[in-house]
């Protein structure tokens, strides 16, 4: 049977690593319709995993693009990253011209090898190898292989043979060999299911894909594959050092993520006196993690820790407390250790982070997180930490980490939660003021901006910025003429929806256009809408909006004596289910108000609408460059 296996594998593995150095790689060899719009052409892309055990793998990768510009120039760059988890191996790599004839072969000592060191790690074994095949003869074809020796099998590298841009690909192929009683997880998109076929004591998973057109990335697509083939695997049980697992539910894998950090949440009496003595007195339970929160801020600092097992094991809450960094699975751990030696229970959280970053898929339990933040449940309401910020208010979780799905690692192993979404009234964005408008044109501006919620990211640093960085930080916000700053003044609330005051006085020239007789005024000073999404034809996919905001503007415009209003714009109100617009204006002897407010709405919409929330922007953006008119009398 053994021999039979070796047999089957070693067939693979040739006709892998052999099938398509046989092919010529010609630029004539390329279907005519793949040429068109693109920039480049992926010949072949041949992905083939082996899995030898739950906890032992082998990836190998072969795949040659053809470069037909200088616009993919960049194509032809690798950066192939390692550890000590997943080792590299077997590196090559082939230039050739446009015939298909061999320029030229890598040497080993044209492959750079760099620490991943990002500025922030402290503890790493992650490295990178840096392979450039960059040719200014276009065109040409770049081919390359390289393995992967796998040492834990948590994950198992899905396939993506192609992604919106402007190439094609000509033929793509993934193989996944197994030991016949081994349970492969996997999901398709866009793909049909795989050709399975079994010998004794083996099974072969395999997918093939040919003359792709080149897909264009549709603006805000609900699809987190916008359309595009894709294959997820991942293992049934699994083992990565000595650590055994399954992934048949979310509640097992949060099971062996505990298991992983088991006996990591210990402190000696010595380091808690201090949290302790802070909480002297304190009955009120979530004042208590509020105090726990704010010590954890003031006495630790984040670094990524990247080593071994690092990746998925914290450093032990001792170590956080004697050094005084950590991670965010360290700084998250930590906390939760502190605060169950003062009797509050809280769940380790696994996130995927980021502002764009698409939701998990819920249905395939699996590794899909980058991020670990903490739960706090108390009486009436659920507390939801960031450990790893120095300066987030308490409980407040913003861009980062805000309503998504998240795994709470709890008693049941492992459950599926949502963090807290924003809603628009508590994102307001209100400014409100005065402009005193001299006959040449220029003002005097007073302006009071409140920023709430998620609007509060906008300001939230400002404490921390020295007086350059304060200053470009005001001028963005106040994006007028020539801006010489009198007077600034900033407060904020942190609370679990903070909210900040920016107050600023300032002279800008040019507020107003003076032209002959006339003077030309936009209204909309600061906070005008430049945003319109990109037209898309024959739309595919329904488009999200990820978040709802009110930005309110309500500012006096002080006129000189001796002009007044030739043209006022009509009084503004767009209605849609995307959102709504207001503008209106008052004037008066010597003054003229004006009020706008713009509130969008989130959501999934239908593709069918996409024109119409196009045309929504369109035309709140045109309303924004409205102008008023005045006429001097003499």
């Amino acid at each position: 049977m053994r021999e039979t296996l070796l047999f089957t594998l070693s067939l693979i593995i040739l006709c892998y690593t052999q099938g398509n150095s046989q092919e010529s790689l010609a630029i004539s060899n390329i279907p005519e319709g793949l040429l068109k719009n693109v920039n480049s052409v992926v010949r072949y892309s041949d992905s083939y995993f082996e899995v030898q055990s739950i906890g032992k793998g082998i990836h190998k990768r072969k795949l040659a693009i053809t470069i037909l510009n200088s616009k993919a120039r960049d194509e032809a760059e690798f950066y192939l990253s390692y550890s000590k988890l997943r080792t590299l191996r077997n590196i090559s790599a082939t230039v050739y011209d446009d015939l298909g004839t061999p320029m030229k072969k890598l040497k080993k000592s044209e492959i750079r090898d760099y620490s991943s060191y990002d500025g922030f790690s402290v503890y790493s074994d992650s490295r990178l190898k840096y392979i450039d095949l960059r040719s200014n003869s276009y065109p040409y074809t770049v081919e390359i292989a390289f393995e992967y020796v796998f040492d834990g099998l948590m994950t198992i590298p899905g396939w993506h043979p192609q992604s919106p841009g402007k190439y094609s690909v000509q033929k793509a192929s993934l193989n996944v060999i197994t030991p016949s009683d081994y349970k492969l997880r996997y999901k398709t998109h866009n793909v049909n299911d795989p050709k399975i076929s079994s010998e004794s004591g083996s099974r072969s998973y395999s997918w093939k894909v040919e003359n792709l057109l080149p897909t264009k990335k549709e603006a805000q697509t609900a699809d987190p594959y916008n359309g595009s083939i894709s294959v997820l695997l991942a293992p049934t049980d699994f083992e990565i050092e000595g650590f055994k697992g399954s992934l048949t539910s979310w509640g097992k894998f949060g099971e062996v993520r505990q298991l992983i950090n088991a006996g990591r949440d210990e402190l000696s009496e010595d380091q808690l006196v201090e949290i302790k003595a802070l909480l002297a007195g304190i009955s009120d339970e979530k004042e208590k993690i509020k105090v726990v929160y704010e010590y954890l801020q003031k006495n630790t600092r984040y670094v990524s820790i990247q080593l071994g097992l690092g990746g998925w094991q914290t450093f032990p809450a001792s170590y956080v407390a004697d050094n005084g960094y950590g991670d965010c699975k360290a700084l998250s751990n930590y906390t939760k250790t502190l605060l169950k030696e003062i009797g509050i229970s809280s769940y380790y959280t696994l996130v995927r982070a980021g502002k764009a970053e698409d939701p998990i898929d819920k249905d395939f339990p699996s590794n899909q997180f980058n991020h670990v933040i903490l739960c706090v449940p108390v009486a009436s309401d659920t507390v939801w930490l960031e450990c790893t910020s120095q300066t987030n208010p308490f409980g407040y979780l913003g861009y980062f980490t805000s309503d998504r799905d998240v795994l709470v690692l709890n008693e049941n192993g492992g459950e599926i939660a949502h963090t807290p979404a924003y809603q628009g009234d508590e994102n307001a964005y209100v400014t409100k003021g005065k402009v005193t408008i001299d006959k040449e044109g220029n003002g005097k501006l007073t302006l009071e901006s409140e920023f709430n919620g998620l609007s509060y990211e906008y300001v939230d640093n400002y404490s921390q910025l020295d007086e350059k960085d304060k200053m470009k930080l005001i001028r963005s916000m106040f994006p007028v003429n020539n801006l010489e700053l009198n007077n600034v003044e900033f407060s904020e609330k942190r609370t679990q929806i903070p909210s900040a005051m920016l107050k600023v006085d300032f002279n800008a020239r040019k507020v107003a256009k003076v032209s002959g007789k006339r003077v030309f005024l936009t209204p909309n000073q600061i906070n005008r809408t430049e945003y319109i999404p990109s037209k898309v034809e024959n739309r595919t996919s329904d488009f999200k909006v990820r978040y709802e905001r009110n930005v309110i503007d309500s500012i006096t415009f002080e006129l000189p004596p001796g002009i007044h209003i030739e043209y006022l714009p009509k009084e503004k109100h767009i209605e849609s289910e995307f959102g709504r617009y207001e503008v209106s204006y008052e004037k008066g002897d010597g003054y003229l108000k004006y009020f706008r407010k713009l509130s969008t709405k989130k959501g999934v919409f239908d593709k069918k609408l996409y024109e119409d929330y196009v045309k929504f922007n369109e035309d709140c953006v045109k309303a924004d460059k409205q102008k008023v008119v005045f006429v001097k009398s003499t």
